[in-house]
């Protein structure tokens, strides 16, 4: 609860700048994409995005 004026807060709690991620995009063939998410599941991602950054940040 907000203690300064009696209400509940409604949401999920702000993200820190350091952990807050903006959507990003490159360009892609149909095929690319296919394969990048093809590795991205053989590999165990639940997410391409987090299998690309993965691969790109190590």
């Amino acid at each position: 609860m907000d203690k300064e004026n009696n209400k509940r807060r409604v949401g999920r709690p702000a993200v820190s700048d350091e952990d807050f991620r903006k959507p990003r995009s490159f360009k892609a063939t149909d095929a690319e994409w296919d394969q990048i998410k093809l590795k991205a599941k053989a590999a165990g991602f639940s997410s391409t995005s987090e299998y690309i950054r993965f691969k790109a940040l190590g």
